[in-house]
């Protein structure tokens, strides 16, 4: 047909009535499911798409006072994080699954350096075009703009949900970084380390999951008998070398090794045997330093990263790093079902999924040297 296929076209090829075939069409449980099936292939045959009356729908049910789902999600992203790997896995998940579900995405960017403003919100935010909000991983610091939304006449009123959350409240998923660091401190143990290493920044020191992570690996120490006090070592490095920002390669290239930072402190502590990255981007670095300064992987120091991201390729290509694996792209995807479960059962919730991660054991990691 030229013009869209109206619910009167069906009625009239099937020989149901027009209220019959409305609410076979939303698969109503009034409906016998001969009668819904036998509509729904007459509406196969002509060609109907809901999608041309959406206007229409969405003036009736606006007259009924009945919520109107757009099939629109929003996603909140930090603008300089999409393209790193650890964060467009999450996002691959969260689009796949909006995908499958039939629901479009908007995006809103914000930007780290933005955290403590004000900032507008796109004119699909504002008008309540879309059915709930995802938030993405770190969104967590702009504070203001979830006041705004949680205020906001319409998003106000509009589940949300966390990817590698969970914080607020609103219904998130995580992963279990404590069981993750548990089992990379027990593997270095096992193999005879005793002193090790943990890397971290003054900024993380905040966050629950560095939290949880320190507490799996001080759980580890105590089960081997061993005060972490005395056997855990933590290090914030200060120079340029460790900015995620830097070249990986080219930020090694100092006129003295040995004024690294973390060099001077292995060679102040020579009873470290292994360090704990705080994620394989880190541990990348970490890796070119100690290359750097003669220090042979993993025969003098193992290395283990955290999140199964960047890979630390040998000569032959294969990843050699030992790291902890986060199940990533499922934490977008869930993310996703639980917002949608929420659109389309009317309700918020707080609940939390917390998903398990895999020490994945590659050849960073070897038995501890002797000490003499």
């Amino acid at each position: 047909m030229e013009r869209a296929v109206t619910l009167i076209d069906i009625a009239e090829r099937s020989g149901f009535s027009k209220s019959t075939v409305s609410l076979a069409l939303q698969h109503d449980p009034r409906i016998k499911a001969n009668t819904r099936d036998a509509i729904l292939a007459v509406a196969a045959e002509m060609g109907y798409d809901a999608a041309h009356h959406d206007i229409a729908r969405r003036m009736v049910l606006s007259k009924r006072g009945q919520d109107i789902i757009h099939s629109n999600v929003g996603l909140i992203l930090i603008s300089d994080h999409y393209t790193l790997p650890y964060y467009f896995r999450t996002h691959h998940g969260i689009l796949t699954a909006l995908t499958e579900a039939g629901y479009s995405m908007v995006i809103m960017q914000v930007a780290v350096a933005d955290a403590d403003k004000e900032l507008p919100l796109p004119r699909c935010f504002a008008r309540g075009d879309i059915d709930g909000v995802i938030w993405g991983p770190g969104t967590e610091k702009f504070r203001l703009l979830h006041l705004a939304i949680e205020h906001h006449p319409y998003l106000g009123k509009r589940p949300s949900a966390v990817a590698l959350g969970p914080y607020f409240n609103y219904a998130a998923v995580t992963v279990d970084v404590r069981q993750g660091a548990y089992e990379a401190t027990r593997h270095l143990l096992a193999l005879g380390h005793r002193h090790l290493l943990h890397i971290t920044l003054p900024f993380l020191k905040h966050f629950v999951s560095f939290q949880q992570r320190l507490a799996g690996v001080r759980k580890a120490f105590r089960e081997y008998q061993l005060d972490p006090a005395c056997y855990l070592h933590c290090f914030i490095p200060t120079g340029a070398w460790h900015n995620e920002e830097a070249d990986r390669r080219e930020v090694t290239a100092f006129a003295n090794i040995e004024d690294n930072d973390l060099i001077q402190f292995l060679r102040v502590h020579p009873e470290i045997t292994g360090i704990l990255a705080r994620n394989d981007f880190s541990a990348q670095q970490i890796w070119y330093v100690l290359q750097e300064a003669g220090i042979s992987v993993p025969e003098e120091m193992s290395l283990i990263g955290f999140d199964d991201t960047d890979p630390l390729l040998d000569a032959r290509g294969r990843n050699i790093l030992t790291t902890v694996r986060l199940p990533l792209e499922q934490v977008g995807q869930e993310s996703v079902h639980l917002l949608i479960e929420q659109i389309e059962q009317q309700h918020t919730t707080q609940v939390r999924r917390v998903l398990p991660t895999e020490l994945v054991v590659r050849h960073s990691t070897g038995p501890a040297r002797p000490t003499f």
